[in-house]
């Protein structure tokens, strides 16, 4: 439940620590935080399903207007043809987002590229 979620994720009135995401672990979960910034990457993850939860900073996306933050967004498509990255940022009621490669990167980047997955068997 939502309670419990947030008491393993310590989560505070701003969100929670990117590196809890560990914490669900405990529920049998298989969490996976690493760090590339390579999109190729991910499409792995994509064609089973798995959504990448990403840390950024919002100073480059537009749709934030300026205001700079630490956030994290969930990528959920990449078209690399059109440089674009796909996204569901969860203040946002509008989804997906798409981001070009300009926006995105730079965000990222704030983080050294971290990204977690979630799933619910080890991830190959």
């Amino acid at each position: 439940n939502y309670e419990q979620l947030h008491r393993l994720l310590n989560a505070q009135s701003f969100g929670a620590v990117f590196s809890r995401l560990r914490n669900l672990e405990t529920l049998g979960l298989v969490v996976s935080i690493d760090h590339d910034c390579g999109l190729h990457r991910f499409l792995r993850f994509f064609e089973v399903g798995l959504p990448i939860i990403v840390p950024i900073n919002t100073w480059s996306i537009l749709h934030w207007n300026g205001f700079e933050t630490d956030h994290a967004v969930v990528v959920t498509g990449i078209d690399f043809d059109n440089e674009l990255v796909y996204i569901h940022d969860p203040f946002f009621e509008n989804a997906p987002i798409g981001l070009s490669y300009n926006e995105f990167e730079p965000a990222w980047t704030e983080h050294e590229c971290q990204y977690a997955v979630i799933a619910l068997n080890k991830i190959e």
